[in-house]
């Protein structure tokens, strides 16, 4: 895979219409980005689009939802200073522009997870800042957020069982998964439990640990080779912990091929047989 025009770090990544766009970040001179960039799969070549964030940031949420890309929260700079931030962008590849239609979330926070499931957009976990004299206090949290198109805004829904930021998710049927991340409180843990959020009962469940932690990974779902049960029958009519064992067996035989970010190139994990 070519890499990217600009070398970047902490940046979003996301799939829409068969192409992957990146954007924002912070590159090796620790400027934050605005750039949005475009990978064609065809030419492997990505391509630098006009289209900029009014804000530049880094370790923001990224998704595509509703044949968009959505942009919520992050670390931007305000003169000297950077600070986390509350503003949501959603970019329309049609018109190639962004702009601010979309309500701000409750509190501004960086390294919070954006997941499309079904029609849904949910907004998960975070960190957030504040001041206290001349230090600054992070705290994660545990919020689900879900926004609701009709009145324009975000709102509560159950919270994830432990607080954490820096989570990668996918979703499968009406369930998210969230993999891994860490907490302000303790810098050196990394999860390494995986927990499933079901859309529809509104409820958590914390499924069995990762061969090791994970953290700042991102993760695709593999379709499986031959159809098989829902992911939310086997944890409603089974509990939890059957369907956990088929989780990490999957883990287990995924061997990571991971080249190194400093110079722009793409980080791809292989899953072998």
């Amino acid at each position: 895979m070519a890499p990217l025009n600009n070398p970047r770090a902490y940046h979003g990544l996301a799939v829409l219409d068969e192409n992957i766009y990146v954007v924002g970040g912070v590159d090796s001179a620790n400027r934050l980005l605005s750039c949005l960039e475009r990978y064609d799969k065809e030419t492997d070549e990505w391509t630098k689009l006009s289209g900029e964030l009014y804000s530049p940031r880094m370790a923001m949420g990224f998704c595509s939802h509703k044949r968009q890309l959505w942009v919520a929260g992050g670390i931007v700079q305000i003169g000297r200073r950077t600070c986390s931030t509350a503003y949501v962008e959603v970019y329309d590849p049609k018109t190639e522009r962004w702009s601010f239609a979309v309500n701000f979330l409750p509190s501004p926070r960086s390294c919070l997870t954006l997941v499309e499931c079904g029609d849904d957009l949910y907004a998960v976990g975070g960190l957030l800042s504040h001041r206290s004299g001349k230090r600054r206090i992070f705290t994660t949290v545990e919020d689900t957020l879900v926004f609701v198109d009709e009145r324009n805004t975000w709102v509560n829904r159950a919270p994830m069982p432990n607080a954490r930021h820096s989570t990668v998710a996918v979703a499968h049927d009406d369930m998210i998964l969230i993999i891994g991340g860490r907490q302000a409180e303790r810098p050196d843990f990394h999860f390494d439990n995986i927990l499933a959020y079901d859309t529809k009962m509104n409820k958590w469940y914390l499924l069995a640990n990762l061969p090791r932690s994970v953290v700042d990974y991102h993760c695709v779902l593999a379709p499986p080779e031959e159809s098989s049960e829902s992911l939310r029958e086997v944890l409603t009519s089974r509990g939890d912990h059957r369907s956990t064992n088929k989780l990490v067996e999957k883990f287990r035989v995924a061997a990571p091929d991971v080249k190194s970010y400093s110079q722009g190139d793409i980080a791809i994990v292989r899953q072998y047989k």
